[in-house]
């Protein structure tokens, strides 16, 4: 169930990249590269949103290697804009999440991830004692139920000051 909701959110964050006009992509800095198979989506006008600035599909399809790992991280250095990685709970191989740290990145918020019994995909923050999230409420009022918790990655550049959003 967690690869077919990685699929579909992969799918659908590249048809949303691929749909935007030319002139609004020119504007706001939006990509959307396929790296080593990894779909990297960035929106430069807004460098805090790590939802528009992540790797999706990390060590998903195949093992990533750390040379995978650094395509990632360049792809995003030269759009000088900080990102996320989401790790899919199949993730290969385990050492991932060590390379990532040896890079730089930090384990930032994980997201609890749902699906409907109609396939539809979607996913908020996680929910903790001294955070409760209402949306999560709200998504299993809807009738999502939670499929798993994904871990987020965040890129040193995410980290500084100066990426946050204030």
């Amino acid at each position: 169930m967690a690869a077919a909701a990685e699929h579909a959110e992969i799918a659908g964050m590249r048809d949303l990249f691929e749909a935007v006009p030319s002139s609004l992509a020119a504007r706001c800095g939006i990509h959307a590269r396929e790296v080593g198979g990894v779909v990297c989506t960035a929106v430069s006008a807004f460098p805090g949103l790590l939802l528009l600035n992540r790797a999706l599909g990390v060590g998903l399809e195949a093992p990533a290697t750390g040379s995978d790992l650094d395509d990632i991280g360049a792809c995003f250095r030269r759009i000088a804009t900080p990102c996320m990685v989401s790790l899919a709970p199949s993730a290969r191989p385990p050492e991932l999440r060590s390379w990532l740290e040896q890079r730089g990145f930090a384990l930032g918020y994980a997201r609890h991830c749902f699906v409907a019994l109609t396939r539809l995909v979607t996913e908020t923050c996680e929910r903790t004692e001294d955070r409760p999230s209402a949306s999560y409420r709200n998504i299993l009022r809807a009738g999502f139920a939670e499929c798993y918790l994904r871990p987020n990655f965040v890129s040193p550049q995410a980290l500084s000051e100066e990426a946050r959003p204030s």
